[in-house]
């Protein structure tokens, strides 16, 4: 046989075609040759060919409407676990439960973002309520310790939030993002698979539209996302799309349902919680309400709008802004129709779009005072428009959005910052006893220590997450003679702290007193003859 682009000569039988032979064969070769052009008019794509469809599926869903299907709302839950639950959303999603009374709520957050103060906030609020909330400190992707959580508390539905959320740090940062929401979402689904947990609503985000051309966005508007962020949110959702299909074929019943957020805004309207500030990621990429009011406090000198340029109506990129409350009373409603292998999804906003700008000019008028801004270069990642046709989760689950006027969220949202100083870096909340909240590491019928004995004097040497518990559990022990000797002003190796009157920051993590005396040494190149007396020393 010849090798490509050689010539074979004629042997044997062979015989040069007649003419009349080659007319099919020319009719063949024009047919490939129109089928090629409309390849690569469709961008080198097969699917342009012959007049095929291109490729129109947003996620795991079909292209084409379905229709819409009214869902029973007459499923019964009462051990939710929520994942996140020290942050924003998530918290006020907790309170709304504590709120309507009857849930066992568990909240889990590993502090890396979120805030203790909201979590004790939240504990506070359920104490008064008379409701259960229960609290733990941990990686959603700790796939073993989240399985045992999960059976430990009984749950029978998880609201997963957890996960970073800035579009301008994942172009970053995009393996913080790969890890922290589609890494620990896949983490999550084999917890609940192991516990038998078989119910579950996932916080996914409107960034898995991308740059839509079309708009309003709807749940069939493809999804293409432009940034790490929305490509991690929606590689989430298909491995949970997958997951509900695999238990489907299997005869096991596991349901879900997908919500993509909008720009979400406002807090409690009753003024009790709010958005905690203090990561420096909301430093470095605010939401724009949360930046025009650190402008109004002092803690940021202008607004820096990023796009001038935009096909909008001011060159300002456009959102839509949907309410806290509104957004995790949608949460709630879901909860009663999730059943058997049901998979629901659905676009979560007011379907109303404003500019920067014009959100700018509502925080004017809400304070009666100018904000002061620059405009620069497009942030990388980010589309012009995003707003939503909410038309499907209100005929579906009968939502409605109750608080859909931006200007009465802007002014919630100062309300907020303004009576919950805690949430504010410039004001420092007091120390607090971890204690309180968790309860003792021993009881009565536990404790197996030795009893004490005489009462040595004891220096423990570094005030980290061992130096602190060692330091409690001696005083739980009934010794006092001890001191906790640190060089720097803040421990070290925590996964939140707390700064107390003295500027000393306390770990929260560990279950440890603070109530305690501290003897803080001069760092190295600062020390006196005096500071090298020996010790006695605890080993740890």
């Amino acid at each position: 046989m010849a090798l490509d682009g050689e010539e074979e000569p004629l042997t044997g039988s062979a015989r040069a075609a007649k003419p009349a032979d080659r007319w099919p064969w020319v009719f063949v070769g024009v047919v490939l040759g129109l089928a090629a052009a409309l390849i690569f008019t469709h961008g080198g794509s097969a699917a342009g060919m012959l007049g095929a469809p291109q490729e129109t599926t947003c996620g795991g869903f079909p292209s084409t409407d379905p229709g819409h299907v009214v869902q029973p709302r007459d499923g019964r839950v009462t051990n939710v676990l929520v994942t996140g639950g020290a942050g924003f959303i998530a918290s006020h999603f907790a309170l709304m439960l504590v709120d309507s009374g009857g849930f066992n709520v568990t909240v889990v957050d590993d502090l890396s973002r979120g805030s203790i103060h909201t979590i004790l906030r939240l504990q506070e609020l359920a104490k008064a309520a008379g409701q259960p909330l229960h609290f733990a400190q941990l990686d959603v992707a700790r796939q073993f310790e989240m399985a045992a959580l999960l059976r430990e508390r009984a749950v029978e539905l998880v609201v997963h939030f957890s996960g970073n959320a800035y579009v301008g740090e994942s172009m970053v940062r995009p393996e913080d993002y790969f890890q922290n929401i589609t890494v620990s979402t896949v983490a999550l689904l084999r917890a609940m698979g192991s516990a038998g947990v078989s119910k579950l609503i996932f916080s996914s985000s409107c960034a898995t539209f991308g740059s839509p051309t079309q708009f309003p966005i709807t749940e069939q508007t493809p999804q293409r996302p432009t940034n790490p962020y929305g490509a991690a949110k929606l590689q989430a959702e298909q491995a949970i799309i997958a997951y509900v299909k695999a238990r489907k074929r299997e005869g096991v019943a596991f349901s879900a349902a997908l919500l993509r957020y909008f720009n979400v805004v406002g807090a409690d309207p009753r003024g009790r919680i709010g958005p905690h500030l203090r990561h420096e990621a909301n430093k470095l990429y605010p939401r724009i309400v949360d930046a025009a009011y650190d402008v109004v406090l002092g803690l940021r000198p202008e607004l820096r709008v990023m796009g001038s340029s935009y096909p909008t109506k001011d060159g300002s990129a456009a959102r839509d802004y949907i309410h806290v409350t509104d957004l995790v009373d949608a949460h709630v409603k879901l909860m009663a129709a999730l059943r058997g292998n049901s998979l629901l999804y659905y676009n979560v906003g007011n379907g109303m779009p404003y500019t920067v700008l014009e959100i700018i000019k509502v925080v004017e008028r809400v304070t009666g005072r100018p904000l002061p801004f620059t405009l620069s270069q497009e942030r990388p990642g980010d589309p012009p428009a995003l707003y939503s046709d909410p038309a499907k989760i209100k005929a579906e689950i009968g939502w409605e959005p109750r608080y859909a006027d931006i200007e009465a969220a802007a002014r919630e949202a100062r309300r907020s910052r303004e009576a919950l100083k805690h949430y504010d870096p410039a004001h420092p909340s007091p120390s607090v006893d971890p204690l309180e909240h968790s309860g003792p590491a021993f009881t009565e019928d536990s404790d197996d220590a030795p009893k004490l004995g005489d009462n040595p004097r004891i220096a423990i040497i570094g005030a980290g997450p061992t130096g602190l518990c060692a330091a409690y559990r001696l005083t739980e022990l009934g010794y006092t003679n001890w001191e906790l000797v640190e060089a720097s002003e803040k421990a070290s190796g925590l996964a939140c702290t707390i700064r107390d009157e003295n500027r000393f920051s306390w770990d929260i993590g560990a279950r440890c007193r603070v109530t305690m005396r501290v003897l803080l040494l001069p760092t190295r190149g600062h020390e006196t003859p005096n500071d090298r007396r020996p010790l006695p020393l605890l080993p740890l």
